[in-house]
């Protein structure tokens, strides 16, 4: 293995040293093939059931639906502007035959 193929293990090596720790780090090192591969699946399962899990959370469901019914004002104020303004600048081409400067 080359140094640029190993760059990329460095710079996550890092990221799971300071979000985990060292010793995290060295365990995950140390392990044999039929361990990475069963860390790997066991893992994967745990990200499948944190998923599932915010799937069916019922208060992020209602927080979320409350965050968009709120910012949709915004959002449809902000979708009108813009509407308004590119017909003015349409206009303004088709009048003067040129963009607003």
């Amino acid at each position: 293995m080359s140094i640029h193929d190993q760059a990329p293990i460095v710079k996550l090596e890092k990221k799971v040293a300071k979000k985990f720790s060292e010793a995290l780090v060295s365990e995950m090192r140390g392990l044999t093939q039929s361990q990475l591969e069963d860390e790997v699946f066991r893992l994967s399962k745990n990200v499948e059931e944190v998923v599932k899990a915010k799937e069916d959370d019922e208060k992020l469901k209602q927080l979320q639906s409350e965050i968009n019914e709120a910012r949709g004002v915004y959002d449809d104020a902000k979708r009108g502007l813009n509407l308004k303004i590119k017909f003015l600048l349409a206009l303004y081409l088709d009048k003067y035959g040129t963009d607003l400067k």
